[in-house]
């Protein structure tokens, strides 16, 4: 009986399936696009189930690598045993990819930052010299316009866009 081999990154999507399908559909308000779906081409296979596992299991990526190596453990009397891994990747080489950043993460290593702030005096001779002359209704304006050719990212996609998919001022 042959069987038709699986495609291990198709099979992480369908076991984490329950983490990344409700966070695709688009819902009342604004919403980001999900990191952990198939169509993002930024992390790889091994990053996303990586990050699916963390996802899971609320434990350092670093912590889920080394659940996935076989560790040798040097025994008292001197002999030496392996440990087999806790938890099996369904890709081999996600114990030793390049760990992706979570955004979660990285909002709670965040620190609270002290603003920049001076006070200034205000020069007598300068004051007002902003509504020196006031412009009513009605009263001819004239305002340049130029063009800005820096391309910027949209609130959509994954920040990987051709510049003809981002917005333009």
């Amino acid at each position: 009986m042959a069987t038709t081999p699986i495609d291990p990154e198709l099979e992480v999507a369908q076991e984490f399936d329950h983490y990344t399908a409700h966070m695709a559909q688009p819902t009342v308000g604004f919403t980001l696009p999900n990191v952990g779906t198939h169509d993002n081409k930024n992390l790889s296979g091994t990053q996303k189930e990586l990050l699916l596992w963390h996802w899971k299991l609320g434990i350092s990526m670093q912590r889920i690598q080394e659940l996935m190596r076989v560790v040798e453990v040097h025994e008292p009397d001197g002999a030496m045993s392996t440990m087999d891994r806790v938890i099996k990747p369904r890709i081999k080489s996600a114990s030793n990819c390049p760990i992706p950043l979570c955004q979660s993460c990285q909002m709670s290593r965040a620190k609270q930052r002290k603003p920049k702030i001076t006070k200034s005096k205000v020069i007598p001779e300068v004051e007002g010299a902003i509504s020196k002359e006031q412009y009513e209704a009605g009263d001819f304006v004239s305002v340049d316009q130029y063009v800005i050719k820096t391309p910027g990212r949209l609130p959509t996609g994954y920040g990987r866009e051709s510049e003809t998919n981002m917005f333009h001022g």
